[in-house]
C-alpha cells in the first residue's frame, strides 16, 4: 500500500527464544525422565514440566544447567521466530 507516494515495507525481525519442545525432545533422546533430568539440573519436576510445556521460561543459568544435563549447548535449545512489523 502506498501512502503519499511511499511504499510500505513489511519488516521481519528474527528472534531466538527458548524452546520447551526442544528441551523435551533432547531429554527423551537422552533417555531421562522428567524427575531424573530435573534433579540433575537442580530444579523441580514441576518446573521442568512447565518449561517443556512452554508455560515457564527459565533463567539463563537454569537453561544452561538443563543443557548440560542433556549434553547439548544452550543454543541447541533455542528456536527462531520471525516477528513481522
Amino acid at each position: 500500500m502506498a501512502i503519499n507516494g511511499l511504499q510500505e515495507v513489511e519488516r521481519v525481525v528474527r528472534v531466538y527464544v527458548p524452546s520447551g519442545a526442544l528441551v523435551k525432545k533432547y531429554r527423551e533422546k537422552a533417555g531421562l525422565t522428567v524427575e531424573s533430568a530435573a534433579e540433575l539440573a537442580r530444579i523441580t519436576p514441576v518446573q521442568l514440566r512447565k518449561i517443556e510445556a512452554g508455560q515457564a521460561t527459565p533463567s539463563s543459568r537454569t537453561f544452561g544447567r538443563i543443557a548440560g544435563v542433556l549434553d547439548v549447548t544452550p543454543n541447541d535449545l533455542y528456536k527462531s521466530v520471525d516477528l513481522r512489523r
